[in-house]
């Protein structure tokens, strides 16, 4: 075998791991997106679960239970906020708050 020929077979070495541990990456990230996508469809039933039984509750005046939760805080995540999220408000420039305009 040659220089040139050792050359040749180093190349294609290099290439063919460099496309396997491309394979192999993208495998992974495959494998866990299915396993996100199979908890997500079981967080979904659950949710229409909830929400089938909330609306079991409409007209008896009782609260079902997802609105029960989202008063706890649970329902979203994450917790309420006090203030109503809205648009750019007075002193208020893209992203950085400016002091009001004064007259004089």
């Amino acid at each position: 075998m040659t220089s040139g020929e050792k050359y040749a077979f180093a190349a294609y070495a290099i290439v063919l791991a460099a496309v396997l541990a491309y394979v192999l990456i993208f495998a992974t990230k495959l494998a866990r997106l299915e396993r996100e996508l199979t908890e997500l469809a079981a967080l979904a039933r659950e949710r229409g679960a909830l929400v089938r039984e909330a609306d079991q509750g409409k007209g008896s005046g009782e609260r079902g239970a997802l609105v029960r939760e989202a008063d706890q805080g649970k329902g979203s995540g994450e917790a309420r906020s006090a203030r109503p999220r809205r648009g750019p408000g007075e002193g208020v420039r893209g992203n950085r708050e400016v002091p009001p305009r004064t007259n004089g």
